[in-house]
């Protein structure tokens, strides 16, 4: 959702929007709002395959109701992160290789 405003001393125009993801980083990240790196790809490989978040989720014995009041966007995000977390730290070695 997102209305239009106009500056009472200038032209431009100002989108304001309820998203909280910045604007800059939305054209960033264009249509696909995805980084598409080897963690988001192989999410979208599992989903693509019959998986849903939740079945991913479990998996990696993370839990995906810490996320339950976001939109499936933010939710599959949040995994994402929470994954690369896991590699970080050594604890998920072959995700993106399985």
């Amino acid at each position: 959702m997102t209305k239009k405003v106009e500056k009472a001393t200038t032209t431009e125009t100002e989108v304001i929007s309820k998203s909280v993801i910045h604007p800059k980083t939305k054209k960033a990240y264009g249509p696909t709002q995805s980084c598409n790196d080897s963690i988001a790809m192989r999410i979208k490989k599992d989903i693509t395959k019959g998986s849903t978040l939740e079945d991913v989720a479990v998996a990696h014995q993370l839990n995906m109701k810490r996320w339950s009041h976001l939109n499936v966007g933010m939710q599959r995000m949040n995994l994402g992160n929470a994954i690369r977390g896991l590699i970080k730290r050594g604890e998920l070695v072959d995700y993106v290789s399985s």
